[in-house]
């Protein structure tokens, strides 16, 4: 018998590529963290709007020779009056948050936000119209609001954007206010206190997390909705109040010292600066992926190291 040799046949495995660096490695990170030209259109154009607003109203009540603004004392120089803001806001939200662990019904939260609407509305429409006028018109607006919020018809991009007006107008009102009645001191002291209590109630207590998701389920006109084609982005009322706050104090700080052009100069760098906190803020949350971040650390910060380099000339 002959034997047949078997021959095998074994397959060189072939060697290893290398892997190649992805081409568009650079380009999709940057579009991980890069904006959309709409949602940096839609922020800029809600920031002017209400500091514009909000400055022209206070130099409007700042004219009055009648008008007292008094919080504990009659001073704006007085810090106390800072602290006394502050307690308000802690007291204010004590209450939300304990209607809410008790109660699941919003209806409260529904008072609450038409109760500060038609505030502010007001303070501002009072400036262009004479006062029924200015209460009618605030009620009309609020009564399409509410017609708005009940229908089911409408797109809730629409909804989003009627309570984005109407917010705008109301922190313009109540933020000139509250810029008349702190002097330039206790506009810093408020500040740097308020950028604590963010951090607090974001990262640790969380609580402003928990009033976030509230406002936005049930879409009341307390916080800001940017809409883009990736997501719809949310800004709390409160970021863009607090540097309208802190421009109309530094204004009239300003106005007795220096020319009206270099005042506004000067307020408008302060305003750039809190913009530009606001934009990085934005840029953090996207890059890290935090689910929430305090929007007025940085904004703070920034102005006032803006308005330390100024008044130190």
């Amino acid at each position: 018998m002959s034997s047949k040799k078997e021959t095998k046949f074994v397959k060189k495995d072939k060697p290893l590529k290398k892997d190649k660096p992805l081409k568009n490695s650079k380009k999709e990170s940057f579009k991980e963290t890069s904006f959309s030209t709409s949602f940096i259109f839609y922020l800029i154009i809600i920031f002017v709007i209400v500091q514009v607003i909000g400055l022209y109203t206070a130099s409007y009540y700042s004219s009055l020779t009648d008008l007292r603004i008094a919080l504990i004392t009659d001073n704006p120089d007085d810090i106390i009056n800072s602290v006394f803001i502050i307690v308000q806001i802690l007291v204010v939200t004590g209450i939300i948050l304990l209607i809410k662990r008790f109660s699941k019904k919003t209806s409260y939260l529904r008072i609450f936000e038409y109760l500060a609407l038609f505030v502010g509305i007001t303070i501002v429409f009072d400036v262009f119209f004479f006062e029924t006028l200015a209460m009618y018109l605030t009620v009309i607006f609020l009564f399409i609001k509410y017609l708005m919020d009940k229908s089911k018809k409408l797109s809730l991009n629409l909804v989003s954007w009627y309570n984005n007006i109407l917010l705008a107008i109301s922190i313009a009102g109540a933020g000139s206010i509250i810029g008349l009645s702190l002097g330039f001191i206790p506009v810093l002291v408020f500040l740097i206190l308020l950028s604590i209590y963010d951090i607090i109630a974001v990262f640790y207590t969380k609580h402003m997390i928990t009033l976030a998701k509230t406002f936005s389920k049930t879409k009341m006109a307390l916080i800001f909705y940017i809409p883009t084609k990736e997501k719809t982005y949310q800004l709390g009322g409160g970021d863009l109040v607090i540097p309208l706050v802190v421009a109309s104090s530094f204004y009239f700080f300003l106005s007795s010292k220096i020319t009206l052009f270099c005042s506004l100069l000067y307020v408008s760098l302060v305003l750039l600066s809190s913009l530009l906190g606001l934009f990085l803020t934005f840029y953090l949350l996207k890059k890290y992926k935090f689910k929430a971040m305090p929007a007025l650390p940085l904004q703070a910060l920034f102005m006032i190291i803006v308005m330390v380099i100024l008044i130190s000339f």
